[in-house]
């Protein structure tokens, strides 16, 4: 069997997990309330930081306004949110949020196998 990229599989697993943060909060921004199918998966700690890309409370759902405009040009005053929301989850996603994965694929096939973010790509030959 072909191995998948890891952009692919990032991309695949950035979908599932976006749907179970959005399901989870019901399709409404966590900040104004607001309820549409078009709400946002915003992280806490950037997505950037693979330690913590799919972790359930580095995640929640914002509409376009709140994650667009209000955290990301707000980020202070969003952190300071963030950290009243999570309390001392915070700091322990902070602290996650430090640590280097040196071997992504691995990283990422051993997070997918434990919770229910595999992705549904399936290779296939052609005859």
């Amino acid at each position: 069997m072909k191995k998948i990229s890891i952009p692919r599989l990032k991309k695949e697993a950035d979908k599932r997990f976006s749907l179970e943060v959005r399901t989870r909060d019901k399709f409404t921004c966590q900040k104004c309330g607001k309820q549409n199918k078009h709400v946002h998966c915003a992280h806490v700690f950037s997505r950037n930081r693979l330690s913590v890309r799919y972790e359930m409370d580095n995640a929640i759902t914002l509409c376009y306004y709140c994650h667009i405009i209000w955290s990301h040009r707000c980020p202070v005053e969003f952190a300071e949110w963030c950290r009243d929301r999570l309390g001392d989850r915070y700091l322990e996603l902070k602290t996650q949020a430090d640590i280097i994965i040196t071997d992504p694929r691995e990283f990422l096939e051993n997070k997918w196998n434990s919770q229910s973010l595999k992705p549904a790509v399936t290779t296939t030959t052609e005859h």
